[in-house]
């Protein structure tokens, strides 16, 4: 690569499934949330996922 050249991060929408999932088990949702840590891709998180998340951390997810 020459030094004009730039790296092209991918994006990911990430939806409240994946954040309740990350937050009650260690698995796969986490897994996505860390190897995003790390850089491989971008997470995308919408205002609507975060009030939907809010929502849901509110009323108790089970």
């Amino acid at each position: 690569m020459n030094s004009t050249s730039t790296l092209i991060i991918p994006k990911a929408l990430i939806d409240t499934t994946v954040l309740c999932g990350a937050i009650l088990t260690d698995g796969v949702n986490r897994n996505l949330l860390k190897v995003a840590r790390l850089g491989v891709y971008q997470p995308i998180i919408s205002n609507v996922c975060l009030l939907e998340f809010v929502r849901n951390a509110s009323k108790g997810w089970w």
